[in-house]
């Protein structure tokens, strides 16, 4: 894939990225609201694996299996936070950071599989815009999604342990 071709994708990626930040703005909410703004996204993420199930073409099913070990780490995530995490000092630089990070990887695959969605459906209109999409989705899923599990290791590791600065 040559430079001019990449450069739409990238701004996608971005576009995608910053959208999905507002949704993960703060791991603060998930604290406040007792996780509730965080179970709903799970729902939303529940319905689009339902609608992956109900497609059955190869590609959908692939990203099912990917996005629902994503949707799964995001709810540990948002579980460990609303037990374990009761003031905003409880939380260490360190875990915040691995939780915004879950969810912004999450949220991502999510979107991407919307799209792959969309893609299989209007596909005949534009066959490789559409396929790009697919082929995109496909490489975020195998690569970058499984992350999150080292995430949630980091987060729920590092829950009650704060900043080395605090200590000294």
């Amino acid at each position: 894939m040559g430079r001019a071709e990449t450069l739409p994708l990238l701004f996608f990626i971005l576009n995608l990225g910053f959208g999905i930040f507002r949704e993960a703005s703060s791991f603060l909410t998930a604290i406040r609201d007792g996780g509730v703004v965080g179970r709903v996204l799970i729902r939303k993420i529940e319905k689009t694996e339902a609608d992956l199930k109900d497609s059955a073409s190869l590609n959908a099913l692939v990203i099912l299996k990917y996005l629902s070990m994503g949707r799964e780490a995001l709810q540990m995530a948002i579980e460990c936070l609303v037990k374990n995490v009761k003031t905003e000092s409880d939380i260490g630089y360190g875990s915040g950071k691995a939780y915004l990070q879950i969810c912004g990887i999450v949220l991502s695959a999510w979107q991407m599989a919307r799209a792959v969605l969309a893609a299989e459906r209007l596909h005949d209109d534009d066959n490789y815009f559409y396929e790009t999409k697919i082929i995109t989705a496909s490489f975020f899923m195998a690569n970058i999604l499984p992350r999150v599990q080292a995430l949630l290791t980091s987060l729920t590791e590092g829950i009650g342990i704060s900043d080395i600065s605090d200590h000294q």
